[in-house]
């Protein structure tokens, strides 16, 4: 008998991402911002484009492990199924 099994796969980069932040801007509206940009961006990429054009933060450096070194990974099985003969 032919079975499916239907696997989710979760995997977690981390990064470190340094700047430097404005003199002329409070750590509250500093903070306020990564928070935003955090909030509607899913990539380190974006996240720090974005840091830079729209808000004038200085990204010094980005170091991470994409999409060589996950820090962590994780499976779940979402689904299991007799597969006909004929598949």
């Amino acid at each position: 008998m032919k079975v499916g099994i239907y696997v989710e796969q979760k995997v977690v980069f981390r990064s470190d991402v340094i700047v430097e932040q404005p003199e002329s801007m409070s750590d509250r509206v500093f903070e306020s911002i990564i928070g935003k940009v955090e909030r509607f961006n899913e990539d380190i990429r974006d996240f720090t484009q974005i840091l830079e054009s729209e808000h004038g933060i200085k990204v010094l450096k980005v170091s991470s492990g994409f999409p060589d070194s996950p820090d962590t990974s994780e499976i779940e099985i979402i689904d299991v199924r007799n597969i006909k003969e004929d598949q």
